[in-house]
């Protein structure tokens, strides 16, 4: 039996006395908030935190969260009916969404009722009303874009949905997550050394990753700027499969970074530190020692290893003179060995050990792999199928 067949949407028309007034698809509501839940705790120190800013107007309703490091702003099409900004707190507002029993493309009403105990926000979808009496005053609400938007801008680039996600995907996986190296905790957006062009870099202490790219920034800082990991995977989540064609376009205001893009507008603050200079770690193309692996053999490796090692960190050895990938795990005696791909032209040490892991994590979004070196206590060079793409990785001590 189908309920939501016998409820109707929410009404063209609402309450007499609503100074303002919106007819909203659900749909679009709910992706707003999903967004917004990136921001917006459950728990925050601050009671205006716990809020969605929703302002009404222009045919539009625009959602916006913050947390102070960072903040999101939606705005979606809808039918309106006067100007008005209110507070409402975010949980209620996702509630009344996910509950509401009327069809996805359904309209769902917000409104402003001004009456002799003040104003009051109305949520409303044909069914259920909900009344809310008492909402925090707009003007305690900390509006990161209107501040960033206020100041002028020091740097600027636009690139496409695809340009975006190919950076950013491929140095997502050597983003460190230890915050006492706070400063390789996100992405360094710089322009490549001595052109114009931007490019991609990210670091741990034993990964890294240098993306270049045809998209030229001739505005773009010197020194680029570094993006926290909470923006990159927003970014990233609201770039998708990138399959769009409004382009993304990203500006620096007084330590801030803006990123907007069809009606949704991100803003972050930057980390406050100077990115390590990877070029000089990345061994040339031509090293003494190769391995290529291609992503089912990996993913086998991997799979296989964490299962035995029963640890994520799985160490795998890579015998050249042997032809041959080994897992060991002492614990249950196993050893498992797989043939490679491998070639050296060398005659000193045969053998190096890398993190299958993280080679696993590299072919997930690079394909097949070539690994070289020269020496099997210095870092390697890891190339993917994209050309202008390398990471460095660190041989481990087992």
């Amino acid at each position: 039996m189908n309920l939501a067949a016998n409820i109707s949407p929410a009404p063209v028309g609402g309450d007499p006395r609503a100074i303002a007034s919106a007819a909203i698809a659900r749909n679009d509501l709910r992706r707003a908030l999903v967004l917004l839940s990136r921001t917006i705790g459950r728990r925050a120190t601050i009671p205006v935190l716990e809020c969605a800013h929703v302002s009404i107007g222009d045919g539009a309703v625009r959602l916006a969260g913050t947390d102070l490091d960072m903040e999101v702003a939606v705005e979606v099409e809808a039918a309106t009916s006067g100007d008005a900004e209110m507070m409402i707190n975010a949980r209620t507002l996702a509630a009344f969404v996910e509950t509401t029993l009327v069809s996805a493309d359904a309209l769902l009403r917000i409104e402003v009722v001004k009456g002799a105990g003040g104003r009051r926000i109305v949520l409303s979808d044909g069914e259920i009303t909900i009344q809310l009496n008492n909402h925090m005053p707009v003007e305690d609400y900390p509006d990161m874009i209107s501040r960033a938007a206020s100041t002028p801008a020091t740097g600027s680039v636009e690139a496409t949905p695809a340009e975006w996600r190919r950076l950013l995907r491929l140095t997502r996986p050597c983003v460190s997550s230890d915050m006492h190296r706070y400063y390789l905790c996100g992405v360094h957006v710089s322009r490549r050394g001595g052109g114009t062009t931007l490019r991609a870099l990210a670091a741990t202490g034993s990964f890294g990753a240098v993306i270049e790219s045809a998209v030229e920034a001739p505005d773009w800082p010197e020194d680029g700027v570094i993006i926290p990991t909470r923006a990159v995977d927003l970014m990233l989540a609201i770039i998708g499969k990138g399959n769009g064609n409004e382009p993304i376009r990203m500006e620096v205001r007084d330590r801030l970074v803006t990123m907007s893009t069809g009606g949704i507008t991100v803003a972050t603050k930057l980390v406050d530190s100077t990115f390590p200079d990877l070029d000089r770690l990345i061994p040339s193309r031509t090293g003494a020692m190769a391995v290529h692996l291609g992503l089912a053999s990996l993913r086998r490796l991997y799979t296989l290893g964490r299962a035995t090692a029963g640890s994520s960190v799985v160490p795998v050895t890579f015998d050249l003179k042997e032809r041959i990938a080994k897992i060991l795990s002492p614990g249950l005696g196993c050893t498992i060995m797989q043939p490679i791909q491998a070639s050296s032209t060398g005659s000193g040490e045969q053998a190096f050990t890398l993190s299958a892991s993280f080679m696993f994590e590299i072919a997930k979004v690079a394909g097949a792999l070539k690994i070289t070196g020269d020496n099997p206590r210095e870092a390697f060079r890891v190339e993917g199928e994209d050309p202008d793409a390398v990471w460095v990785i660190m041989p481990m001590r087992v």
